[in-house]
């Protein structure tokens, strides 16, 4: 016996999805925007201090999040790290 599976949840699925991908995109494309406005320091790896300008980008990105209820930035902000680490790796730095 085949289960069918509703319109609507096949369409919430498939806006679910979307802005999973959009999301990772923009996450990724966020990361890359970090990296080149950073001059050059690898603020993304352990022991290396932000520059200024990360740092207040940081504190926005967080209120950010908060204010849309997210609720683990510091785990978003790990990621935008290790993206920000392969888009360096990619560019030579």
């Amino acid at each position: 016996m085949s289960i069918v599976i509703p319109a609507t949840l096949v369409a919430a699925r498939q806006a679910e999805l979307q802005a999973v991908e959009s999301g990772y995109g923009a996450r990724i494309q966020y990361a890359q925007a970090l990296v080149d406005n950073s001059n050059g320091v690898l603020w993304f790896t352990d022991g290396v201090k932000m520059p200024e300008l990360i740092e207040a980008e940081k504190t926005e990105y967080y209120k950010g999040l908060k204010a849309i209820g997210y609720s683990n930035a510091s785990n978003a902000w790990r990621m935008v790290k290790k993206y920000a680490l392969e888009y360096a790796t990619q560019i030579g730095l």
